[in-house]
């Protein structure tokens, strides 16, 4: 019972895991580079700073959260 209740759990976190990962698939990556190569062909360097700043810092968020236990 208790080696079943621990599988179950760990199978759930291995899911949520999953899920955050998701949230990075490659299209979203490539319309997002896509963008922000948009915005320095037009030589727009402030927005395609700020894009690629808060792309960076998505990023960055995201693969922490898939490296974090979650809380259930």
């Amino acid at each position: 019972m208790l080696n079943e209740k621990i599988e179950l759990e760990h199978n759930l976190n291995k899911s949520v895991l999953k899920s955050i990962k998701a949230q990075m698939n490659p299209h979203f990556f490539y319309n997002a580079l896509n963008t922000i190569q948009a915005y320095i062909f037009t030589n727009d360097k402030t927005k395609a700073n700020s894009y690629l700043a808060k792309f960076s810092k998505l990023t960055r968020v995201i693969l922490e959260q898939s490296e974090k236990k979650p809380f259930l």
